[in-house]
C-alpha cells in the first residue's frame, strides 16, 4: 500500500506506523486495555481538585500510586499522557 493520498499523508503521519489505525480513525484514541477502566476515576480525582489550593493538587504520579493502591498494574507513562489530556479539556 503506499501512503500517497491516505489520511497518513494528510496527518504528517511517519511511514512505519499502523496504518490500521490511521484508516480507522483511532489514532488519536488508541485501546488502553489495562487504564481504560480507570479513566473515569482518573476524571473524578481531577474533578474533585478543581477546588483545592494548586500546590494540594493530584499530580500525575500521585494518581498513578493511588490507581496502584487500588489494583492497577499498567505503567506510570500511561497515566500521566491520560492526567495530561484530561487536564488540557
Amino acid at each position: 500500500m503506499t501512503w500517497e493520498g491516505t489520511a497518513a499523508t494528510a496527518c504528517d503521519v511517519v511511514p512505519g506506523t499502523q496504518l490500521s489505525f490511521i484508516v480507522a480513525g483511532l489514532w488519536e484514541s488508541r485501546h488502553k486495555p489495562k487504564l481504560g477502566p480507570l479513566l473515569g476515576r482518573i476524571e473524578q480525582i481531577l474533578a474533585d481538585d478543581e477546588g483545592v489550593p494548586r500546590k494540594q493538587r493530584h499530580a500525575a504520579k500521585r494518581i498513578f500510586e493511588r490507581l496502584r493502591e487500588e489494583g492497577y498494574t499498567g505503567g506510570y507513562t500511561q497515566v500521566e499522557a491520560s492526567v495530561a489530556e484530561a487536564c488540557a479539556l
